[in-house]
This record gives C-alpha cells, sequence and structure tokens, in this order.
C-alpha cells in the first residue's frame, strides 16, 4: 500500500529536518560542529524531528529566525552535549555564544545534565560559563540584573539547583 502525499512527506521530513548541529553532537563531531556554529545559526537548540500533534501544512516548515516553529520537535544542543559528555563539543557550543543557563521548560539544564551523567568534565565548563555570564551580564546594570532575575526564574523552573546556586552567589535576586 503506498502511503499518502502528505504522509509520505512527513516520513521524508523525520529523516531530513535532523538538524546537522544534533548530529554533530550526537557523534562527537566537535570541529564539524563549530564549523556548523560559525553559519550564524542558533547555538541554543536544533530541530530534530516533527510534532505528529501539530498539524501544520507542510509548506509552513520554515519557522522565523528564533523562534521554534510549534510542529518541528527541538532540542537543547547544550543539554545534550553535555549528556553524553562530549566535552569539546560543550567547548564549542559556549565558546560560539550558547547560553549556559538556557534550558527549555520540558529540558534538564546543561549544568544538571552533565551531573546527573558523571560529565564532570562538562559539568565544569558549564560551570565555568555560568559564572563569566553572570559576570558579563551584572557588568551591564539595572539591564544586566533584570536578565539575571529572568535566568534566576527559569534555573528555579527547570530546577536547575546548582544553576540556582551559581545565580545567587553572582547576586541575582531572588526577589523582584
Amino acid at each position: 500500500e503506498q502511503l499518502p502525499a502528505d504522509k509520505a512527506s512527513r516520513k521524508m521530513l523525520e529523516g531530513t529536518l535532523k538538524s546537522g548541529l544534533f548530529a554533530a553532537i550526537e557523534r562527537n563531531q566537535s570541529e564539524l560542529l563549530a564549523f556548523l556554529l560559525h553559519t550564524g545559526t542558533d547555538t541554543n537548540f536544533a530541530i530534530v524531528g516533527h510534532d505528529d500533534r501539530v498539524q501544520t501544512p507542510l509548506a509552513s516548515v520554515s519557522p522565523p529566525p528564533c523562534v521554534p516553529a510549534p510542529h518541528l520537535l527541538h532540542r537543547a544542543l547544550l543539554p545534550q552535549a553535555c549528556e553524553h559528555g562530549h566535552a569539546e563539543c560543550v567547548r564549542a557550543l559556549l565558546e560560539s555564544g550558547a547560553n549556559p543557563l538556557f534550558s527549555p521548560p520540558d529540558a534538564v539544564p546543561a549544568l544538571a545534565a552533565a551531573q546527573n551523567h558523571g560529565r564532570l568534565e562538562c559539568a565544569a565548563l558549564v560551570e565555568r560559563a555560568i559564572a563569566e555570564y553572570c559576570e558579563t551580564t551584572l557588568a551591564k546594570g539595572e539591564e544586566g540584573r533584570r536578565s539575571l532575575q529572568a535566568n534566576l526564574l527559569s534555573a528555579c523552573m527547570a530546577d536547575g539547583a546548582d544553576s540556582v546556586k551559581i545565580l545567587l552567589d553572582a547576586k541575582a535576586s531572588p526577589s523582584a
């Protein structure tokens, strides 16, 4: 039996939408990852498939820049690299501007992913990056304090206890 065109197209999407970034992380190809990151792509998340629960015409597959399309499945890149213990990929992501505190609401933060899987080198890289991020952000004055406050709220919601501790140590206010 031949699949209807829509289902066939969706099946093809499952294989072709997998981000090159995500594939490079899965295979621990840090040089390829660094090359792809220099194209100016988003360093925080990647498309990994199609969400069949959301009915969207295939013509709308291209989301606006920096806005995850609801019909595409996204995964946070840094937590994925940390979970697998791919320290060179973690380093490449951080050097390319990945936010060490970025974590979608349904994902484990990068630091927790590294610690939960015993990836000590990755955890150390992320801890250092969070501390540097806090220092740089605080130097921006009031705008920086508001940004740290937002990151603190996100870390609390994601149950990133260690990230919360680093943010509090950096003087992020728990009350605002």
